[in-house]
């Protein structure tokens, strides 16, 4: 699952699958909450939910910085903008 997630992280993989800026969130979501959908009746559910979002938002974190922008720069507000502190 983590591995299948950080793929996207490559912009040149995202490139490749025809993902963009523009649906590089919803793809994200997408398999996030395909596998919480799957495992959700799993005695770990809260720590591979965990692991999830914590790999959404690397793979977001990797993105941004490919591209120049500074996430330690950005407030709270503009980083919940970029939905870095989206519920998923």
């Amino acid at each position: 699952m983590k591995k299948e997630l950080l793929k996207f992280k490559d912009i040149n993989v995202c490139t490749k699958l025809d993902v963009n800026m523009l649906n590089l969130q919803s793809v994200l979501l997408s398999k996030v909450n395909g596998y919480k959908a799957v495992y959700e009746n799993c005695d770990n559910f809260s720590s591979l939910e965990n692991s999830l979002a914590d790999t959404y938002k690397h793979v977001l974190e990797r993105v941004y910085r490919s591209i120049g922008i500074d996430l330690l720069g950005l407030t709270k507000n503009q980083k919940k903008f970029l939905l870095m502190y989206e519920n998923q």
